[in-house]
């Protein structure tokens, strides 16, 4: 519920943040100057959300801090559904299914959240290494 509750705030943010984010965009492509370091602080600054968490996100020094803040939010979502999926499976055991077939769902569902968070990562690399050649891209 609490994962719920996060994804729902950030995502009535999120038009927010994209309002702020199309006027520099406009103000750029009508040719006004901009200095890189007023661009960095629009997008570190942006929404309600960022400044709220701002405490929690100077936690995080170094690349494997990271790796325990995805271990909790992980387990708001696909161990939900992880749990989802195996209840609606063990229903069908006294049914006389077999266990491969009742762990068909959940291995599914692994495999379409590998593959999907796969394909998420390399596009997110390579508009990050877009952008990081010229940061004005940023706005792109």
């Amino acid at each position: 519920m609490v994962s719920t509750l996060f994804l729902f705030g950030i995502a009535i943010a999120n038009p927010v943040v994209l309002r702020s984010i199309f006027q520099a965009f406009k103000r750029v492509r009508r040719g006004e100057p901009y200095m890189e370091e007023d661009f960095d602080l629009l997008l570190g600054s942006r929404g309600f959300l960022s400044r709220l968490f701002r405490p929690i996100f100077n936690m995080i020094h170094r690349s494997w801090h990271m790796y325990p803040l995805g271990i909790l939010f992980g387990l708001g979502f696909d161990t939900a559904t992880e749990i989802g999926l195996l209840g609606i499976s063990a229903l069908e055991a006294p049914k006389g299914l077999s266990l491969w077939s009742i762990m068909a769902l959940p291995a599914l569902f692994v495999a379409g959240m590998s593959l999907i968070d796969t394909t998420d990562n390399i596009f997110m690399l390579g508009a990050y290494g877009w952008a990081f050649v010229k940061p004005i891209r940023k706005i792109y």
